[in-house]
This record gives C-alpha cells, sequence and structure tokens, in this order.
C-alpha cells in the first residue's frame, strides 16, 4: 500500500471516529486498532491540515435567523455560535467537539 493510500485510509478512519461521538479508546477497541497507531495518524493528519478539517460533512450549515435568537451567543478564538430558542443539542456539542480539536 503506498503512503498516499495509507494516508487517505487514516483520514477516513479518524472521520468514522468523530462521526461517531465515541471516545478513542472504546472506537479503537471496536475497530481492534492500536490507540497509539491512532494517536500518531490523528496526530499526522492534524500536522497535514492544521487549520480546517479537510472534511465538509463534518460541519453543519446554519441558517440566518435573528429573530428566533435566543440571544446567547458562544465565542471561541475567531468563531462565534449563535443559538436559536430551539437549538439541536446534539449538533451544538458536534460544534463545540470540532472546534476544540481546530483550536488545539
Amino acid at each position: 500500500m503506498s503512503a498516499a493510500q495509507r494516508f487517505n485510509e487514516w483520514e477516513v478512519k479518524v472521520r468514522q471516529w468523530k462521526m461517531s461521538e465515541k471516545s478513542i479508546t472504546a472506537w479503537c477497541q471496536e475497530h481492534s486498532i492500536p490507540e497509539h497507531r491512532f494517536y500518531y495518524w490523528r496526530k499526522k493528519l492534524q500536522a497535514a491540515s492544521p487549520q480546517v478539517s479537510k472534511d465538509s460533512s463534518s460541519f453543519v450549515q446554519l441558517a440566518d435567523c435573528t429573530e428566533e435568537t435566543s440571544g446567547v451567543e458562544l465565542k471561541i478564538q475567531q468563531f462565534t455560535i449563535s443559538l436559536f430558542r430551539k437549538f439541536d443539542t446534539i449538533t451544538l456539542k458536534r460544534c463545540l467537539k470540532l472546534l476544540q480539536e481546530v483550536s488545539c
């Protein structure tokens, strides 16, 4: 397997882990992958793409609907998340998790 194929394979694995919302330990056990190998590749992938993940599907498009906002805004570095009255907690959790990874 070429280096590019291995890189792509690990991009998919890391993306699958993110989507699972499981801990790294649980996900690695479930897929019979040594944790140290997972951490190695996650770090290598982050170094190759330090700004934003190449996986645009991990972002959720938010509509601008100011009349329904709750007035709560979360600001993390250059990012701002405005919450609506009936916001989706799962989506918020995923956004915060992704922002945490980007800021590391």
